[in-house]
């Protein structure tokens, strides 16, 4: 689309549409982001995982673990 032109033609209308579109999918992928950043960051959920989950005894002593 042109630039700094108050009025655009006719022409351009679905496509102005299209983006219009487009950026309000990405605001709500934006806002669902943050609000899932939210409720994990302030859950009471603390439990971590162990320092290497490749050191299991049962699975690390095949070649390509080694």
């Amino acid at each position: 689309m042109p630039r700094r032109i108050p009025d655009y033609p006719d022409a351009y209308a679905g496509w102005n549409a299209l983006s219009s579109l487009g950026s309000y999918i990405s605001v709500v992928g934006i806002r669902c982001f943050f609000v899932v950043v939210t409720i994990t960051s302030s859950s009471g959920n603390n439990k971590r995982c162990a320092p290497s989950p490749w050191a299991l005894e049962q699975n690390s002593t095949t070649l390509e673990w080694m």
